[in-house]
């Protein structure tokens, strides 16, 4: 079939010849972002957003999201579990409307910074561009948090199948590369794997979760935990953690005032079905085993700290959003858990685009004798996720405690 969509918005630019477009006129104001693209609303599964395949002799066009592109005309196609449109003629370069810069993250305000930022599979291998990027967007936007939680930290030699499991190498680049920026000093706080290949992700790249304390800051790091990692961490159906990130949990004491965090990045949606898909009622299969995560968490903290807690923090990539029933676990324990959106509202709260869609899916939790009347604020800073060259495929969450 031959269709039209008309006066069509670029949401996501994957590469130089697939873009996600959505017609302008059937996007309503609540349902984008302070940027005005497409941002995730409970029970909206948005089929507005289409992909689209430029014609193989398309001239070169730089697609932003947010370029507006005109009106586009195409045949309606599948590949690869979506519909799209491949267009039978091309676009005019100069027919093409460059949005305007995304909205500059606002400044820092006084306080404890604390921040979480998925460094999307970093390791040792990488080149030397990566580490600067993640480096001037901590040293720069970031503003040095005083204490920062990553995820996706490979080990030494990456993606080789070895028996390496060390970090070593990796975190001294970008530690390297952060006084390359004119950032602070900063002490590593990260345990290997007991073993290679225990913990998911990409095949020998041995992720894990890894803090960064700021030289300077009053911060006393006490006992560190991989949770999780027992003898049972190898039997599926007995660990929820099994091929899965281990979360990384530490003892703090900052001014004087204990605290506990929880550094986690929950199994992700890989292998789930997908919206077009054969299947007729799509299943999301992952989602009962980061619930199970998101359960035990929660009982291990419950059992720990329970009967008098300290300030507790749960962040990092969920790989869910706020509302999904499998995070519902760390609102309803007894530990008072809140997860927070953006101060400004929720069309600033999201971290990630997929397909033309933004959704928050990394988050910061706050609970124990730690309140959300002592959080000045919390921002989601739109440093990746709505630009076509990206440094991660997922934007940093700071919070600011007074």
């Amino acid at each position: 079939m031959r269709v039209s969509i008309d006066d069509a918005l670029a949401v996501s630019a994957r590469d130089n010849k697939i873009v996600y477009v959505a017609a302008r006129a059937n996007l309503q104001p609540g349902e984008l972002t302070a940027d005005g693209l497409p941002i995730s609303i409970p029970g909206h599964i948005f089929p507005e957003i289409m992909r689209v395949r430029l014609p193989a002799t398309q001239p070169t066009i730089v697609v932003d999201p947010g370029t507006l592109l005109g009106d586009l005309t195409g045949v309606v196609t599948y590949e690869n579990g979506e519909y799209m449109v491949a267009l039978d003629r091309v676009i005019d370069p100069a027919s093409l409307t460059q949005p305007a810069a995304p909205e500059a993250p606002p400044a820092p305000v006084q306080g404890l910074r604390i921040a979480t930022f998925n460094a999307e599979n970093l390791d040792a291998n990488d080149p030397p561009s990566r580490f600067t990027g993640i480096a001037e967007q901590i040293v720069g936007s970031l503003r040095a948090p005083d204490i920062l939680a990553l995820q996706e930290v490979q080990d030494d030699d990456g993606v080789d199948v070895t028996m390496t499991v060390t970090a070593g190498a990796t975190l001294a680049k970008l530690i390297a590369a952060i006084g390359a920026a004119n950032g602070p000093a900063y002490e590593i706080v990260a345990l290997d794997p007991l073993v290679p290949n225990a913990d998911g992700g990409q095949p020998g790249g041995n992720i894990r979760n890894v803090y960064l304390v700021k030289s300077g800051a009053d911060v006393a790091v006490g006992a560190v935990e991989r949770l999780f990692d027992t003898a049972d961490r190898c039997e599926e159906g007995v660990n929820p953690f099994y091929q899965s990130r281990k979360p990384l949990l530490a003892t703090l004491t900052v001014n004087g005032t204990p605290y506990v965090l929880l550094n986690v990045h929950l199994s992700s949606k890989v292998g789930d079905q997908g919206l077009y898909s054969k299947a007729e009622d799509p299943v999301p299969q992952s989602s009962a085993g980061r619930r199970a995560q998101a359960e035990a968490i929660v009982a291990e903290l419950e059992s720990r700290f329970g009967t008098n807690p300290p300030r507790i923090i749960i962040l990092g990539d969920f790989n869910d959003v706020t509302e999904a029933a499998t995070l519902a676990p760390f609102e309803a324990g007894s530990l008072g858990l809140t997860m927070l959106p953006d101060s400004r509202g929720e069309n600033y709260t999201f971290s990630s685009q997929f397909h033309g869609l933004r959704e928050a899916i990394d988050h910061i939790v706050v609970g124990g004798s730690l309140s959300s009347t002592d959080v000045t604020s919390i921002t989601y800073l739109n440093l990746n996720a709505d630009f076509r060259d990206q440094t991660s495929d997922h934007n940093p969450v700071v919070l600011t405690l007074h």
